[in-house]
């Protein structure tokens, strides 16, 4: 990744974009009105020799925003104003290593300049877009492009980014990107680099909201307490960065260095967790990110993501409590309450995750996101027409939101609408930040298999075999081999036997790729109805799924082909048990133990069972006496969630609406 200013201009750079340089700025309305506000700022070093330029733009009276890196290795920081006068920057309010942002205040005297207009909310796919660079010879530089991709909820650093296509020179970083009215929905901060391509990120307006409501320090204050790096350890962190993730060994030996050099440079540190979390090494991510907060106390980005690498290391609790705290201490902040029940959800809260999921929405009505969020939280859990509802908000807030059509499809595929289903999945499909799109067309493959339209079938199955071969697409990076083992072992005529569905419906559900699991399983049935494992496994996909009701005729079904089956027996009583017949459920599972000893997943459920019926004596009998199930005290605490009460969730999210 490059800095967006500060490097020199490679040649031909601008070609990679799909935009446009706006020549004669000055004639442009939209540039002409905002440029009074828009500055120049200038690190110096002791000697008052320059070190490197930015941009900022005013955000109140003497105040301006820009990027923290613009100023990196300076001793002092001025601004020049549009009328070339220089002032000297006397203090800062506030700056956030993770999102490189900093807010700063000058003596501006007495000005007439208005400052630019904060966008909140989350702009659209396609929405245009204007960059605009500090003023050079007394003359501001702007350029137009698209908006390519926005922030979303989870996915871990650089994740609260927009991307834009919009071609930048050095100079641009922490200037404003302006909407079509006017308003500031970005700041400038870095190229992206992907092989061949590149594209901008800007980092959303919404994150300058806490800085400024910061206390003002004096800068040479704010210098002692924030050590500035080398100038070479600086230049090291942007050769890293100028590699982005294609040579992510050589990236972290040179973060390595620059924090040899210089041991409390956050922005070193938060680099090195990007690469560790893209090596799938979230907990020495978090260890990265915690360092960070012992750098800077009390930033709520750091503390956000740190929670998210605990829970993608599979900690949820500890994530859980992080998340907790932060929606505690920013009781306002929507996207605070999704993320909590996105940790709820993961630590087997489910009860309280769709609690913080309807906070959420209420918080930000007009939030994509908090709808994306609460309507998957309730299609776990089985409330499917609620999950629909807020799915579709979803997609009218953000037409070209990806994942929310995805997810919408699913939750109507679920329901039996097969026209709407497959309009939401097609539309996913033609949103460009849909990252994962194996789900969407494996459901489209089944539904014109089912038809009989074998051609268009297997184009849809071709699609969904070279999207699942990406490791980005892939369930896990330990499932990965063995994912891309499978699908190069089949073709396309193999894939109408069930022991091809079954051998990767295994493989998903074990590394909990749930969504795509689930029509495997539906696929399974399809081909080979009068086979027991097939709608076994269906049953257990339904009953992971919450769909309780049907976990329970495919259970049967399977019963009434071999009546012998013990996994037939446990799935059966799973479902009976989550939708209130406890009686029932506790036969079913001990009929699975009657008949195979070793069924260790029939015992914990019966463990479970025993434990929510409160006869606790009974459950520590069995748990004890019983060699197949493993003894350890966090798997016998974890057992009392084990099955979820379907009915009262469902009840609860009713309540909330």
């Amino acid at each position: 990744m490059l800095l967006a200013g500060c490097l020199p201009q490679q040649k031909g750079y601008l070609k990679r974009f799909d935009g446009t340089v706006i020549d004669r700025p000055e004639s442009d309305p939209l540039v002409r009105g905002a440029s009074p506000a828009v500055l120049t700022v200038e690190a110096l070093d002791g000697r008052r020799r320059l070190l490197g330029f930015g941009t900022g733009f005013v955000v109140g009276p003497g105040t301006v925003a820009t990027c923290l890196h613009v100023i990196e290795s300076a001793s002092l920081i001025q601004v020049r104003l549009p009328s070339g006068e220089i002032r000297n920057v006397s203090g800062v309010r506030g700056s956030d290593p993770l999102n490189d942002l900093v807010v700063l205040e000058f003596d501006d005297g007495p000005s007439s300049t208005l400052p630019l207009a904060l966008r909140t909310s989350t702009p659209s796919i396609g929405e245009s877009v204007t960059a605009l660079a500090g003023h050079k010879h007394l003359r501001v530089h702007a350029t137009r492009g698209k908006v390519l991709a926005v922030p979303e909820i989870g996915g871990g650093l650089l994740s609260k980014s927009i991307v834009l296509s919009v071609p930048v020179s050095p100079g641009f970083s922490g200037g404003p990107v302006l909407d079509a009215l006017g308003n500031v929905l970005g700041i400038t901060s870095e190229i992206l680099t992907q092989g061949s391509e590149s594209v901008l990120r800007a980092v959303p307006a919404s994150e300058l909201e806490p800085l400024l409501q910061g206390p003002s320090t004096p800068v040479i204050r704010w210098l002692e307490l924030h050590p500035q790096p080398t100038p070479a350890a600086s230049i090291l962190v942007s050769q890293a960065e100028a590699l982005g993730f294609s040579n992510l060994p050589r990236s972290l030996s040179l973060i390595a260095e620059a924090l040899r050099q210089s041991p409390s440079f956050t922005r070193a540190w938060t680099r090195r967790a990007a690469l560790l979390l893209a090596l799938q090494r979230p907990l020495e991510a978090e260890a990265c990110l915690r360092k960070v907060e012992e750098l800077r106390p009390g930033l709520t980005g750091i503390r956000l993501e740190r929670s998210a690498c605990l829970v993608l290391a599979g900690r949820h609790a500890e994530g859980r409590l992080l998340a907790e705290e932060l929606a505690r201490e920013n009781p306002g902040k929507p996207i605070l309450q999704s993320w909590l029940a996105v940790a709820r959800l993961g630590a087997r809260k489910r009860e309280e995750a769709i609690e913080a999921g309807a906070q959420a929405c209420k918080l930000g009505p007009d939030q994509a996101a908090c709808h994306l969020t609460y309507g998957v939280l309730l299609a776990n859990v089985g409330c499917l027409p609620q999950a629909q509802r807020h799915l579709e908000r979803a997609t009218q807030i953000q037409g070209e939101l990806g994942p929310a059509w995805m997810q919408l499809g699913l939750v109507q595929w679920r329901q039996g609408d097969t026209n709407s289903s497959r309009a939401s999945l097609r539309r996913a499909l033609e949103c460009p930040n849909l990252r994962n799109p194996t789900s969407a067309l494996y459901v489209l493959f089944l539904y014109d298999w089912g038809s009989g339209d074998s051609k268009a079938a297997m184009k849809a199955f071709g699609r969904f075999l070279e999207a699942a071969r990406h490791p980005e697409n892939a369930p896990g990076p330990d499932a990965d081999p063995r994912f891309r083992a499978v699908l190069d072992r089949m073709r396309p005529k193999d894939w109408n036997s069930p022991q091809a569905h079954e051998l990767l419906s295994k493989i998903l559900v074990h590394h909990k790729a749930g969504e795509v699991a689930w029509p495997i399983t539906e696929a399974c049935v399809w081909t080979a109805p009068d086979n027991a494992d097939c709608w076994t496994r269906l049953a257990v996909a339904a009953n992971a799924y919450g769909d309780h009701e049907r976990a329970t005729v495919a259970a049967r079904r399977a019963l009434g082909l071999q009546s012998g089956h013990s996994f037939a027996h446990w799935a059966l009583g799973v479902g009976q048990y989550a939708l209130g017949d406890a009686k029932a459920g506790r036969t079913s599972i001990m009929n699975a133990t009657v008949l195979n000893n070793s069924n260790r997943l029939a015992w914990e459920v019966l463990v479970a069972i025993e434990l929510k019926e409160g006869r606790h004596d009974e459950a520590k009998r069995i748990w004890e006496g019983t060699p197949s199930i493993s003894k350890t005290n966090s798997e016998l605490k974890d057992l009392e969630d084990l099955i979820p009460d379907t009915r009262r969730l469902r009840s609860l999210a009713e309540s909330l609406e």
